[in-house]
């Protein structure tokens, strides 16, 4: 990150690795979650790709692609509400 920035870099398991496939750094998405009772919500309206991370890097052989996002801390705070359901997204339009 730019010095002086108040963006953070997070670690975010993406649900599908097929779709993640599609992701390069640089791209902003959209990050969506199904919610239990059925449905789903938009959890963080935009974040940016900073990395997609190997599987042999990975914390753990989850499914799921796990890529690093550059956001803000309310969206951090946001997706921390989501811990543990599964996360799917959009790519935004340049």
């Amino acid at each position: 990150l730019p010095d002086g920035s108040t963006d953070l870099l997070m670690p975010v398991r993406l649900a599908d690795d097929a779709s993640a496939a599609l992701l390069q750094p640089g791209q902003r998405i959209r990050l969506f979650s199904s919610l239990p009772d059925g449905g789903s919500d938009i959890v963080v309206k935009e974040v940016t790709i900073a990395r997609l991370v190997d599987k042999g890097e990975g914390i753990s052989a989850e499914s799921g692609q796990l890529v690093s996002v550059i956001l803000s801390s309310g969206d951090a705070a946001r997706i921390a509400e989501f811990a543990g359901m599964p996360i799917s997204f959009a790519i935004l339009p340049d």
